[in-house]
């Protein structure tokens, strides 16, 4: 029962790194303050 659990463990290490990083990503956009996501 091992596998399963270390299986899923990483699935949820790889979901929290990916949510992470689009997370970072959104701020670094919203600091820059993209004219084409401003809605011109």
């Amino acid at each position: 029962m091992s596998a399963p659990l270390a299986s899923a463990d990483a699935t949820l290490q790889l979901a929290e790194t990916v949510l992470g990083f689009a997370e970072s990503a959104v701020g670094l956009a919203g600091r820059q303050g993209c004219p084409s996501r401003s809605g011109r």
